[in-house]
């Protein structure tokens, strides 16, 4: 009995593609992400959720960009548009606040720019200004590379300075996972 729940478990986890590698299956998209997608990329885009499980390398060179730690190996990413054209991409993602995850959207345009960023949930009990659209409205534009040191390119929030600092770090990952691993989003 035992054993059949391991594998009901493994299979309801996990989907086996054809070449044998197994990818997390995308669960159901959260009705905030879809809420915060359709506010960017428009309302009529159908949202379709793909996760890519990052490889050691990606990892180490995501490493050397951001200091943001990924919680596990695999991005969860929603494509955006209709059935011949991509409108955007949209990634959701935790970063560690003073003590407590930070949970973030950020959209991105077919050319790579970031198109917004989205605090869905925030859970410490100061520096929730982070959710205000003028700290948010800094990332829009930037890409994979560009310069997001917080305090010099990006104005931090006095009493939320860690979430301020988490939130870029967190971006700059995004964006670096992002064009590393385009090629892989079906």
């Amino acid at each position: 009995m035992k054993s059949h729940f391991i594998v009901v478990l493994f299979v309801a986890l996990f989907q086996v593609r054809a070449d044998g590698e197994g990818t997390p299956a995308p669960g159901p998209v959260p009705a905030n992400v879809a809420e915060s997608l359709r506010d960017t990329f428009g309302d009529s885009v159908k949202i379709v959720p793909v996760n890519i499980v990052l490889t050691d390398s990606e990892k180490a060179v995501i490493g050397r960009i951001s200091t943001s730690p990924f919680a596990d190996d695999t991005l969860r990413i929603f494509t955006c548009g209709s059935a011949d054209t991509v409108a955007g991409y949209g990634i959701l993602d935790n970063v560690m606040g003073k003590s407590r995850f930070i949970t973030f959207l950020l959209s991105v345009g077919p050319d790579g720019a970031v198109a917004g960023v989205d605090i869905l949930v925030y859970r410490e009990s100061h520096g929730g200004e982070i959710s205000n659209s003028a700290f948010r409205r800094q990332f829009i534009g930037r890409k994979a590379g560009d310069p997001m040191t917080p305090g010099r390119d990006i104005r931090t929030i006095s009493g939320a300075t860690i979430s301020s600092r988490a939130v870029t770090a967190g971006v700059s990952k995004l964006l670096a996972a992002f064009a590393l691993t385009r090629g892989r989003i079906r």
